[in-house]
């Protein structure tokens, strides 16, 4: 059987409809889903993070930098109930800070890896760990759907939606965007056959200018897995690698932040203790 070009032309546009709306189906579904994973029940976690950054200079020709590298590493109790986000520095956490302290002040140079560590804990990104359905949801509605595939994934089928990022999704800041010239950034969302997230990739990268002398280009990437308690979406792992370049030198940073369920009203009380991450130093 022979088909006109005409037909041809109909039945390859019914078929990306078809597509497009299996697609569009998938989306739904999981917007669907994370629109109900917004349960705010009592949580308990140990939160650990770590992380390298080293940063350098060129100071001539030769290219030669003088680099210098930071290390952090802190393990906090988290506690999430009705009264709001509890975050505990216990005896030894305090001991280390006052150290570390002492030790900065007689030598500038000096490794304060619990310090270091301390300055990136922003309590909005610990709650949005703790409960990550409304910020992902977010998240994808400014994205726009390029692609959608079956993959194997842990031993078993999933699907994984891919996505074109717009700055404004990674850049929230109106002013901070307008020094941007150059942006391109890609999202991957692996669900299960329910359409819960499983796993997520941001890739980004971009370049930008302030003023006159001042100059930055900029590439990350930051992979997440996620775990769903009773009626609630937590990022259990999140590992990030970022490079940076700049009027005033380089910059190269990586690290791991993770949630471990230590108690939590939802758990059975037989289960005294249940890991849904680990942190991994290497």
């Amino acid at each position: 059987m022979k088909f006109t070009t005409r037909e041809l032309l109909i039945v390859s546009s019914i078929l990306i409809s078809i597509n497009f709306s299996v697609n569009a189906d998938t989306l739904s579904n999981v917007k669907s889903v994370l629109a109900n994973l917004n349960g705010d029940s009592a949580l308990n976690v140990q939160f650990t993070s770590v992380h390298t950054e080293s940063r350098g200079k060129s100071e001539d020709d030769n290219d030669e930098k003088d680099t210098k590298s930071e290390h952090g590493l802190i393990s906090l109790p988290l506690s999430y109930n009705h009264n709001g986000l509890e975050i505990t520095y216990n005896k030894d956490i305090l001991d280390k800070i006052a150290k570390e302290e002492t030790q900065k002040e007689q030598n500038e140079d000096a490794s304060t890896p619990t310090l270091s560590a301390m300055s990136r804990i922003e309590s909005s990104d610990i709650l949005e760990k703790m409960s990550s359905a409304s910020s992902l949801l977010r998240f994808i509605n400014k994205a726009k759907l390029a692609a959608e595939k079956q993959i194997k994934h842990q031993g078993g089928s999933a699907t994984e939606l891919q996505f074109d990022v717009p700055l404004e999704s990674v850049i929230t800041g109106k002013e901070a965007r307008g020094y941007v010239d150059e942006f391109e950034g890609q999202y991957r969302l692996v669900v299960d056959s329910q359409g819960v997230p499983i796993e997520s990739e941001l890739t980004f990268s971009g370049s930008g200018s302030a003023y006159v002398f001042f100059s930055l280009e900029m590439e990350q990437t930051s992979t997440s897995k996620y775990q769903v308690l009773g009626n609630r979406l937590i990022n259990t792992s999140q590992v990030y690698a970022r490079k940076q370049s700049s009027t005033f030198g380089d910059n190269e940073s990586s690290g791991e932040q993770t949630l471990t369920i230590i108690a939590n009203d939802l758990i059975d009380n037989s289960q005294d203790n249940i890991e849904v991450g680990s942190c991994k130093k290497s």
